[in-house]
């Protein structure tokens, strides 16, 4: 594993967030995500190894993101970032929901404690 990626779930309610990040869906099989983060500032762990939640990268971006460098123009989608990245979903629609603190603070929690085991930086 090289970094964290956080992405919001363009869904509501935790149980039902929780659910589709832990089964899946049409197109697109489990886990989506190694957690949830809730609204309240839950952590729900619901996937472990490769999981579905990056797509595809850029190599250089890779390679920097390793380096804990700057990152350069990502220009090519030919790595696949689910098995390169821990994935964190947080429950938000993404049209303008707000962000609450208590979520907020999940997120930097979380992504604090995978930069710590693993010795890395905030870069």
């Amino acid at each position: 594993m090289n970094g964290i990626v956080i992405h919001h779930t363009a869904t509501t309610g935790t149980d039902a967030s929780v659910e589709i990040c832990r089964a899946g869906y049409a197109g697109l099989p489990s886990p989506l995500c190694h957690g949830v983060i809730d609204r309240d500032g839950g952590v729900h762990l619901v996937g472990y190894g490769r999981t579905n939640h990056a797509g595809a990268g850029d190599p250089d971006v890779l390679r920097a993101v390793i380096a804990e460098g700057p990152l350069p123009v990502d220009n090519e989608a030919t790595v696949d970032g689910n098995s390169q990245m821990y994935g964190f979903e947080c429950i938000n629609t993404g049209a303008g929901q707000d962000w609450p603190e208590a979520q907020v603070d999940a997120m930097v929690r979380a992504a604090a404690a995978v930069c710590r085991v693993h010795g890395w930086s905030e870069r």
